[in-house]
């Protein structure tokens, strides 16, 4: 696309008339004082350079050799004399953790390494002193107003992180938003490059604020979505409810994704769960057959093969048989045991009482002499009386006892026959009862034949009933873990299928809120784009001041995007160098609506270089030119801080204080930011 100046003229229109809110005097923060030092010290001679800022345009000029020589030692005045490193410099102020690439930082400190950045910021109308020293470490702050007293003031100097703390409480003052889509929580230093933008990002991307890769300022990048809500944040504060509604929607849609997940993983499981149980149960049930009714019928018939313990009727009646005849056997046993011991027991008695009688009839034959028996008779005679001395007769009488004589009677025969013949008796009844005993010992040993072949009948069939036992327990050990098996099958499929159920009904109830919130949001952007039609036409006013007043610029807020739409005669402009441009008008529109009172932009922006390739001059002085005809509206007291940097030479009129705050020129060592070649 041609990118003439008569393409484009320049539209005479001005933000002269423009409302400035009374309600926000200044910007929420912005810097006043910048001061590079060689070391930490109030010193003259420590001072490298000093630049004031102001409210209002700020112009940063390098200026570019106007002319060609060929004897010229370089061609590139106007670059590589410190515009960026001086943008850089006050972000690495605002907290970001570098100014530079390594090579530039390690530059810098082997020219000043003990040097030092100090500036003086205002924060919600508080003085801050600041200072961090090239070397990276962290450095101090202070509440003051003078950067001089700042510097002479040790024992009052606090804690760098202090003045971090100060800038981070500034968020909710900036955005209605406090976390992002994905629940991370939105920070100070999210938006700081929305403010500050880096030249390295080019401006032709909206939504590109910050190049981490040659900055490395390690700012936090946002997404696309979680950019496009932060700048329509500062645009209307209805914003913040459609952030949660936005988290709400993200949520679901996990939900939904991890419900979609386990369904696929439990419609995959049913089927192997089905194919198992035909396998099982040697059933070929087709899966739509295969329901709860079916399911319910399985089951219980094997809880119903379970209870039985699967035994059958045959195995039944065979066990009843055996265990009868062991117990009959056992009776039969037990029984011959008892009389074989009854048995025993009188046999036992028998011969004790043999054993006496026998020992009666030893004494009969061998224990009494004749003499004896005569005595035994005699003293059988005899009724003792007190003075009997026990004395046998016989030897009483050889020793002429009176009381033997008086008592001496004739021999008694009868008595003497009659033990004579009682011991004869004794004697046959012992042959008697020994052979009595003998075949009582017969009778016993034939009785414990019978009952050891009793007794092994009865182990005999305790035997046969445990092999018994023990083959029905292994069928039915076999038959139970069948019936277990498909049981467990059965189980399965079931819990399974409840599980799909819960996960479908959890899905379908995801799905119905996510169209709640889906509508939800809807409304609210459709409220935010009726509300914000004014920052539309704010736009559109930028632009055509910016373009021409016969190109229409519109904002549109669609499905949570913001697109930029330039015309001209109704045909849509499109380059990389107008996209540029669009996207720097519409940071200058966003923080012009707070300068008129709306909106919640904090009033400063830091545009490094922002002349892109391809944009004429005219274009390009346009955003000098719409700064200084705020400021006229303002009074001369402007509520805002707009910082640029450029290479173009700006408007002649602009072109001196108090709008040109540093000139800088690379081919003069000591027009450089910091005074001195980098090598």
């Amino acid at each position: 696309m041609p990118h003439s100046e008569f393409l484009f003229p320049l539209d005479n229109a001005s933000f002269t008339e423009l409302e400035i809110s009374s309600e926000r005097p200044e910007p929420l923060f912005w810097i006043c004082e910048v001061r590079f030092l060689s070391k930490f010290s109030p010193e003259p001679e420590s001072e490298i350079r000093r630049i004031n800022f102001r409210k209002g345009l700020n112009i940063v000029w390098a200026i570019p050799p106007n002319e060609y020589h060929a004897e010229d030692d370089q061609r590139i005045a106007g670059h590589a004399t410190g515009k960026t490193t001086l943008c850089r410099m006050i972000r690495y102020l605002l907290g970001e953790s570098n100014y530079g690439n390594e090579q530039l930082r390690e530059a810098i400190f082997h020219k000043y390494p003990e040097g030092y950045v100090v500036g003086h910021f205002r924060l919600k109308g508080i003085d801050w002193c600041v200072a961090r020293p090239f070397a990276g470490y962290h450095g101090f702050s202070m509440q003051t107003s003078s950067i001089d007293l700042f510097l002479n003031s040790e024992s009052q100097r606090g804690k760098y992180e202090s003045f971090k703390e100060a800038l981070s409480s500034l968020q909710d003052d900036i955005s209605t938003l406090n976390k992002l889509p994905g629940q991370s929580q939105l920070t100070f230093y999210h938006l700081l490059p929305l403010f500050t933008r880096d030249q390295d990002s080019q401006y032709t991307k909206l939504v590109e604020w910050r190049d981490n890769s040659l900055s490395a300022a390690n700012s936090p990048v946002l997404n696309q979505k979680s950019a496009m809500l932060v700048m329509r944040s500062l645009i209307s504060g209805i914003v913040a409810k459609e952030s949660e509604l936005l988290a709400r929607q993200e949520e679901l849609e996990q939900k939904i994704k991890n419900a979609k997940s386990q369904q696929e993983i439990l419609t995959y499981v049913l089927q192997e769960d089905r194919d198992r149980l035909r396998r099982i149960c040697n059933d070929d049930a087709e899966d739509s057959s295969m329901d709860q009714l079916y399911i319910t019928a399985k089951l219980e018939e094997c809880k119903r093969r379970l209870s039985t313990y699967c035994i059958d009727q045959n195995d039944e009646q065979e066990y009843q048989r055996l265990l009868k005849e062991r117990d009959n056997t056992w009776f039969e046993f037990q029984r011959a045991a008892e009389e074989y011991n009854a048995a025993l027991r009188k046999y036992r008695q028998d011969k004790r009482n043999f054993i006496e009688l026998k020992k009666m009839t030893q004494t009969s034959g061998s224990d009494f002499s004749d003499e004896q028996l005569d005595e035994i008779q005699t003293a059988a005679q005899q009724h003792p009386t007190r003075k009997y001395c026990c004395v046998p007769m016989k030897i009483a009488i050889e020793h002429h006892c009176p009381w033997a004589a008086q008592h001496t009677k004739p021999e008694d025969t009868a008595s003497k026959e009659n033990l004579l013949i009682g011991r004869a008796d004794i004697q046959d009844k012992v042959s008697d009862r020994a052979e009595e005993l003998k075949k009582f010992c017969q009778f016993l040993s034939e009785e414990q034949d019978h009952v050891m072949t009793l007794k092994k009948e009865y182990e005999d069939a305790d035997n046969k009933l445990n092999d018994f036992c023990n083959a029905i327990n292994i069928k039915r050990n076999q038959r139970a873990a069948e019936e277990g098996n498909k049981l467990e099958a059965i189980t399965r499929y079931q819990r399974d299928n409840q599980r799909l159920d819960v996960i479908t009904t959890e899905k379908n109830q995801y799905d119905d809120d996510k169209k709640k919130c889906s509508a939800e949001i809807s409304a609210y952007r459709n409220e935010i784009a009726y509300s914000t039609n004014d920052f539309s036409v704010l736009y559109n006013n930028v632009i055509r001041f910016v373009l021409g007043k016969k190109v229409v610029g519109r904002v549109k807020l669609n499905d949570g995007n913001i697109r930029l739409e330039t015309s001209y005669h109704s045909a849509e402009l499109q380059s990389a160098a107008l996209d540029a441009v669009k996207n720097i008008c519409f940071d200058i529109a966003t923080m012009i609506y707070s300068v008129i009172g709306k909106g919640t932009h904090p009033r400063i922006l830091i545009h490094d270089g922002p002349r892109v390739s391809d944009v004429t001059r005219s274009i390009y002085l346009g955003y000098f030119k719409l700064m200084h005809d705020i400021e006229i509206a303002s009074n001369d007291n402007p509520n805002f801080q707009y910082i640029i940097t450029t290479t173009e030479p700006p408007p002649e009129e602009l072109q001196k204080e108090p709008w040109l705050i540093c000139k800088l020129d690379a081919t003069d060592t000591q027009s450089r930011l910091l005074k001195c070649n980098l090598e």
